[in-house]
């Protein structure tokens, strides 16, 4: 099914080498496929408390698709989940910052920088936020794919 072969892809982190286009084809695909998607990763989420990487996921998706309050929510449950996960905290920045809440945004901002204080992203975004300028969600995944793509010689 393609709702399978999006998680599956977006589980075995397929859009880091490029799977990303791919991905976003399929979820521009339809509204059926989203909704069966999201039921799937909210079924993952109940069925294992523990862990943020349904939320994660949902939170990309969402992003991905401009969906900036579902976006918020999930990556607000990945930091419940998994408080010490510096990237839940930054994508939740991001998402606060899309939704104007300056102050969220930069209390997660902080959060993540305790949690990661070599990560350049946040700085930089930190100043964005506090500038009032927009922050470009696609411009920063590039460059955490620019990164990986870099660290594994693709």
């Amino acid at each position: 099914k393609p709702a399978d072969a999006v998680i599956l892809a977006v589980a075995h982190k397929d859009y880091l080498a490029g799977g990303w286009p791919m991905i976003s084809k399929l979820l521009e695909g339809g509204k059926g496929l989203v909704l069966d998607v999201r039921a799937k990763l909210d079924r993952a989420a109940r069925l294992n408390p523990l862990s943020a990487r349904a939320d994660l996921l949902a939170g990309a998706i969402d992003s991905r698709r401009n969906e900036v309050r579902r976006m918020a929510r999930a990556f607000a449950n990945a930091a419940d989940r998994t408080p010490a996960n510096w990237y839940a905290h930054f994508e939740l920045a991001l998402a606060y910052a899309a939704l104007s809440k300056r102050g969220q945004a930069l209390g997660e901002l902080d959060r993540a920088k305790h949690l990661n204080p070599r990560e350049p992203l946040i700085a930089e975004v930190r100043r964005d936020v506090i500038a009032g300028r927009r922050i470009d969600r696609n411009r920063i995944d590039r460059s955490f794919v620019t990164r990986v793509r870099i660290r594994v010689g693709s």
